[in-house]
């Protein structure tokens, strides 16, 4: 019978925890259900080198769209979730900072250096979805690096 117990609690404790856990998005949210866009979507490769930022910021979607200009514009569409029970516990619903930046690529795949290529910051609400958006800096860009770091 002690058996018993000593396993039930642990697992009536993860039990709650995921379910505590599904809870605790912090950002409400309203959009149009009738959707007018027809977005460019673009398959994605992710290197991940940041396991916890990974779990904590979701890449949901990655959008692109040649403007008039014949300048390439990139948009990126995050969500921040919770990684658990204990990342609630330690950081709450505080929001954290992160720092991006693209690296603009031209037709041959070669770096373009570019004013443009400076870390940028962005501050993330736990459950917020977001945009990270760019547009190359001249026609010769077509393609792209999205690079995204937690700022410790």
């Amino acid at each position: 019978m002690k058996f018993i117990k000593l396993t039930i609690l642990p697992a009536l404790f993860l039990a709650f925890a995921v379910m505590f856990n599904g809870c605790m998005d912090s950002v409400n949210t309203v959009e149009n259900t009738e959707k007018s866009m027809t977005p460019n979507f673009v398959r994605s490769k992710r290197v991940v080198t940041d396991g916890y930022l990974d779990k904590r910021l979701k890449v949901i979607r990655v959008d692109t769209e040649q403007l008039k200009s014949d300048l390439l514009q990139v948009q990126v569409t995050l969500k921040s979730t919770r990684t658990g029970l204990w990342d609630w516990l330690w950081h709450g619903d505080n929001p954290y900072i992160i720092t991006y930046r693209f690296t603009w690529l031209n037709s041959g795949g070669m770096a373009v250096d570019t004013a443009s290529s400076v870390w940028l910051q962005k501050d993330v609400l736990p459950g917020e979805t977001l945009w990270i958006s760019a547009v190359a800096p001249n026609s010769k860009c077509k393609d792209f690096v999205l690079k995204i770091r937690e700022l410790e």
